[in-house]
């Protein structure tokens, strides 16, 4: 099953949505997940995204299109996460960890 957590972020005077997604297995008493905390990943996800002000994505985006970067730190800095999808008013752009290999 797949579990996505998502936020809102500003790149580059844009709203974008970022949904961090994750396979999950559920239990087989069917009453959560196994080796996966919800609550443990909010906060993982929220402490990602504290940093990254405008100055540090513009950064980000020197070294590698903006997407690819900041896949990268988020891959690098949760193991769990299994793709990322960021969404515009003009484009839907998804990267899985094996995209990045």
């Amino acid at each position: 099953m797949k579990y996505i957590i998502k936020r809102n972020i500003n790149l580059f005077g844009k709203t974008n949505i970022i949904k961090f997604g994750y396979n999950v297995k559920i239990n087989n008493n069917g009453n959560g997940f196994e080796n996966f905390d919800i609550g443990n990943e909010e906060i993982i996800i929220n402490d990602l995204l504290k940093p990254l002000n405008q100055e540090t994505i513009n950064k980000l985006n020197e070294i590698n299109p903006i997407y690819v970067s900041l896949s990268k730190y988020f891959f690098d800095n949760n193991k769990k996460l299994t793709f990322i999808e960021y969404e515009n008013d003009i484009a839907i752009s998804r990267i899985s960890r094996d995209d990045l290999q």
